[in-house]
């Protein structure tokens, strides 16, 4: 919310917030908190908002980990409901990156199993509603936990701004 706070009321036409799973979930992540940390982030991305539109991409599911998958699934469930009660978008990524049987689809992975591969990230910007036609501003190193980074890839000021570490 802080790296936010360096940019003017309305600076930008929609805000996007897209966090890593390496972001939020470690062996101290508590669900509480990381949507204490969201709340706090959603008021900030309403001030610069000039459509007043917020959409939270959910966490993507975790690979080779089932403990971390089900505490993503949970943080997804409360920011789900977060976003229902501050009239803010919720992306549910689950959908998209799991076959029917509830696995995941490891081709959208890279090999560490972590990062996003080039087919996974199309994904994830086609869950977002993101096409080519529309530019996307990244912030590098905006996040509500000040861990990770985000590849810089172009756009004007006043496209959407993805704030956030990364897309996993």
């Amino acid at each position: 919310a802080d790296k936010l706070s360096g940019f003017g009321d309305e600076a930008f036409d929609e805000v996007f917030i897209v966090v890593t799973s390496a972001d939020v979930i470690d062996d101290e992540t508590k669900v509480e908190s990381i949507v204490e940390d969201y709340e706090k982030l959603v008021k900030e991305a309403v001030r610069v908002s000039k459509s007043g539109i917020v959409n939270i991409s959910s966490v993507c599911p975790i690979l080779n980990c089932d403990t971390k998958d089900a505490l993503a699934k949970d943080i997804n469930k409360a920011l789900a409901e977060m976003c229902e009660k501050q009239s803010v978008n919720f992306i549910n990524n689950d959908l998209n990156f799991t076959y029917m049987d509830g696995s995941v689809d490891e081709d959208l992975y890279a090999a560490d199993g972590q990062h996003l591969s080039a087919k996974g990230t199309l994904r994830l910007l086609k869950n977002l509603g993101l096409t080519k036609n529309r530019n996307a501003v990244f912030h590098d190193k905006v996040s509500t936990r000040g861990r990770g980074t985000m590849a810089q890839l172009g756009g004007s000021p006043t496209s959407a701004p993805r704030v956030g570490p990364g897309a996993n």
